[in-house]
């Protein structure tokens, strides 16, 4: 089964399920020392499970009943099929299905990882505050900078944006960039899937 899966979800709560997704498996210390810390936490990382909960996650988000097997012919996990239920009923406010899928996963042979995931996202949602946007105040004077000197060959400048910070494309793009040694890195926005940070 492939375990690199990048479902990307565009909206703010499917990117925070995603968020407390991997945050669920950070906390779990044998998969990040068996794996690595850095995979292993990965939005799209490398847990058994995780393509299985992204197809779930997407089916039921979208109206879809969850499908019994992935593209690849491979089955998908019933808890991970619970696990992404259950974020579901978390995102859209049903409480007595989520107590219902609580339950299930409880007294059941599921992994905690799952009632985990819905833990962590109750306690992103909780925290989360408005995100203090600095406004130019008319006066964009403000934002003019000046340009470092440059070398032999000018100044070169190093450009991205929408890059998904955590993913390896993420590592890969910047990576690049920096082996063009560039003087200003100029970022346009959009870093990153989750809306946790």
């Amino acid at each position: 089964m492939p375990t690199d899966a990048n479902t990307v979800f565009r909206g703010a709560d499917l990117s925070m399920v995603q968020s407390a997704f991997r945050a669920a498996l950070a906390k779990q210390p044998t998969t990040a020392a068996a794996r690595g810390t850095q995979s292993a936490t990965h939005v799209g990382g490398p847990h058994p499970q995780t393509e299985d909960f992204n197809t779930a996650l997407e089916a039921v988000s979208t109206g879809q009943p969850i499908p019994a097997t992935m593209s690849d012919g491979q089955i998908i996990d019933q808890c991970a099929k619970l696990g992404a239920e259950l974020a579901w009923a978390k995102v859209t406010g049903n409480q007595a299905h989520a107590a219902q899928l609580e339950t299930a996963l409880a007294f059941g042979t599921c992994d905690p990882l799952w009632t985990e995931v819905a833990v962590e996202y109750e306690a992103f949602k909780l925290s989360k505050q408005p995100i203090p946007y600095r406004g130019y105040g008319g006066d964009l004077s403000k934002f003019v900078l000046p340009l470092p000197a440059g070398d032999a060959n000018g100044i070169r400048i190093g450009i991205f944006a929408d890059w998904g910070t955590g993913t390896s494309d993420a590592v890969n793009l910047l990576t690049a960039i920096l082996a063009q040694s560039p003087h200003v890195l100029i970022h346009l926005g959009d870093i990153y899937y989750p809306r946790t940070r």
